[in-house]
């Protein structure tokens, strides 16, 4: 059976499309920098499976974990293969 870690994130709201539909329209390029800086860190060493996940929840100003600018922000659930 698999499993899976869960590890949960604070993000902000205008970053989500690119990390759930690898859509990265309305990003400048120092955005889509800081965004390619923290997947590639997060996932390293998960490449074989991994899935993000949006909590059902209302956005919230917050510290985003990828600029760390303070903004409106979702919590965002990484889904990690542990075993199987």
């Amino acid at each position: 059976m698999l499993e899976f870690a869960e590890i949960h994130y604070t993000i902000a709201i205008h970053y989500i499309p690119a990390i759930i539909n690898d859509d990265p329209t309305g990003l400048d390029e120092g955005e889509i920098l800081h965004l390619t800086t923290f997947l590639d860190r997060e996932t390293e060493g998960n490449e074989s499976f991994h899935a993000w996940a949006v909590q059902d929840q209302e956005p919230e100003l917050a510290t985003c974990e990828i600029s760390r600018l303070y903004g409106e922000c979702e919590k965002v659930i990484l889904l990690v293969k542990v075993n199987g």
